[in-house]
């Protein structure tokens, strides 16, 4: 869809909330980077990150400002950790299981989806 723009906020970069304030009214989809999913100990994965989210931000992008709607939030999750093809080949032989726990994590956390970064 022409004019769509997504927004990459990485919260480690000094100034990435900042910036993605001064810019909201450019962005359709706003993605921080706050969500992992790592190999699980008990389970194939386990998705990591709660603890980042900055839900003081969350709430600032997500109010209607000058007539503009707010960007759908879309955090990203990278996958991390999987160091063998084992490993792997587990987490992609389990959609189901992967889409079951990141749709709990969108409905609780109130997110319009996810970016997935491999």
């Amino acid at each position: 869809v022409v004019g769509e723009v997504l927004g990459f906020v990485l919260p480690w970069q000094g100034d990435g909330y900042k910036v993605s304030r001064f810019v909201r009214s450019k962005l359709t989809f706003a993605s921080p980077a706050w969500y992992r999913i790592l190999p699980g100990r008990k389970s194939v994965f386990s998705v990591h990150g709660r603890e980042t989210v900055d839900s003081a931000w969350a709430t600032k992008m997500g109010k209607l400002q000058d007539g503009m709607p707010a960007p759908v939030m879309m955090p990203r999750i990278s996958l991390e950790g999987f160091e063998n093809v084992t490993q792997l080949e587990a987490l992609l032989e389990s959609p189901q299981e992967v889409g079951d726990a990141l749709k709990k994590l969108c409905a609780e956390e109130k997110c319009g989806g996810f970016v997935v970064d491999a």
